[in-house]
């Protein structure tokens, strides 16, 4: 294992409970799936889907957290989802951060 990933932990799990059990002054990296109510993602074949309504569980927990936890979510750039995340620090174009 590389020096760089000590300590660093590892999971695939549901993003509600990752983000409950993470420790004070954890770093999450947050990549969800592309909302499927998207024209742009119809002919995506998730075999999890990712509905508008799993976006807000994700954005309340990450709200709940955000005093103590900090985290990077990568997204494609769109109205609706720049819209949702705005609560918490929303959306930027890679050039902006």
């Amino acid at each position: 294992m590389s020096d760089k990933l000590e300590g660093v932990k590892l999971t695939s799990r549901n993003f509600e409970e990752v983000i409950a059990m993470s420790p004070k002054g954890s770093f999450i990296f947050v990549d969800p799936p592309y909302s499927l109510n998207s024209p742009k993602t119809k002919t995506t074949k998730y075999k999890y889907p990712f509905r508008n309504i799993q976006h807000k569980r994700l954005l309340e927990a990450l709200k709940f957290r955000s005093n103590d936890i900090k985290f990077i979510l990568t997204y494609r750039l769109d109205e609706t989802a720049m819209d949702l995340y705005k609560p918490v620090g929303g959306l930027h174009k890679n050039s902006d951060i």
